[in-house]
């Protein structure tokens, strides 16, 4: 038992910052967007060795990774949970990009549990705040991304559709302000990514059929640049609503191929909202198609039924031929 204690002593002197921020910026963010669930853990693992030496930037970023993998996997009450000490260690350091990061997720999070007026209120903070970074890069794409979630909350409470495509016409617009550096490559072009795909939707939503076309295959064109890794469940969500366009269009040979594919990526990231959505307009073409076949079966039947028939009998069986006219 003592030499139990006093191993557990050793191991946790071991712990370094270095440590903990090789593990945070070579494990848990290189892994975030193709497994959530990894990130998570070694996030939770970073957080509770930081809490030992009191690692106080340890802390904050692992609860920002954790808040944004949990948001990603639809635990909204988790992200909301965490968001209290990703603010306190925020604010007791000054840094205004994981704060404003902060209430943009939980504002979010409060979007998708039905909490409106807080959802609002959390992202008018997360706006004030964004104007506070120093970097334009970050601040751009922050606020990006919190026009994004206005978009959403916009939806959520049956606001005008002009006010939806107001937001992820600024957001799209905020995108396109940052830089092709290194550092933000593939923030930029995600974000395009997402205000191709929403902007699509919307314009789907307002009958115009061939601009909703003209944005999917945009998002469509960035998801499959090697240039640019914007995560596979974008591509997925943009093959998704590429099946449900041509579906409202009755073009389900393009259902199919698109949903086909769609269903090809999701099992790689296993994204269940996605999969879901896949397998319906699957399901409802598939549909579509046999009925057209039934009904071609049908038709054949009644022309052949209209046609004059010579049957003679031949070993107590009718036989029946058509005659041609």
């Amino acid at each position: 038992m003592i030499f139990g204690i006093t191993y557990s002593q050793n191991s946790e002197q071991l712990i370094t910052r270095s440590k903990i921020d090789h593990d945070i910026e070579e494990e848990a963010e290189k892994v975030s967007v193709r497994d959530p669930k990894k990130a998570i853990e070694i996030s939770n693992n970073t957080y509770r060795l930081s809490k030992i030496i009191d690692y106080k930037n340890g802390m904050k970023e692992s609860c920002n990774i954790l808040m944004m993998k949990y948001y990603d996997t639809g635990n909204f009450k988790k992200v909301i949970e965490i968001s209290k000490d990703a603010e306190k260690l925020s604010l007791e350091t000054a840094d205004y990009e994981i704060l404003s990061n902060t209430y943009r997720l939980r504002a979010s999070s409060f979007t998708e549990l039905g909490f409106n007026d807080d959802s609002h209120k959390g992202f008018l903070k997360a706006l004030t705040v964004a104007d506070k970074i120093e970097s334009k890069n970050y601040k751009f794409y922050q606020k990006s991304l919190i026009y994004v979630g206005l978009a959403s909350y916009n939806a959520h409470i049956n606001a005008p559709l002009d006010s939806v495509i107001y937001y992820q016409t600024k957001s799209l617009e905020t995108a396109t302000k940052i830089d092709d550096s290194e550092d933000f490559l593939n923030k930029k072009y995600y974000n395009l990514t997402l205000g191709y795909i929403n902007l699509g939707m919307t314009s789907i939503a307002s009958k115009k059929i061939k601009d909703a076309e003209m944005y999917f295959f945009k998002a469509l064109k960035i998801c499959k640049n090697p240039k640019y890794h914007v995560g596979k469940d974008l591509e997925a969500a943009t093959l998704n609503e590429f099946a449900w366009l041509y579906y409202d269009q009755k073009e389900y040979d393009k259902v199919i191929n698109y949903a086909i594919e769609a269903e090809k990526l999701e099992r790689q990231i296993s994204k269940p909202y996605i999969r879901r959505d896949i397998y319906e307009v699957l399901f409802r073409a598939q549909v579509e198609i046999g009925k057209k076949r039934i009904l071609k079966i049908h038709e054949s039947i009644y022309k052949l039924e209209r046609q004059p028939c010579k049957c003679r009998k031949k070993d107590n069986k009718y036989s029946c031929q058509a005659y041609d006219r």
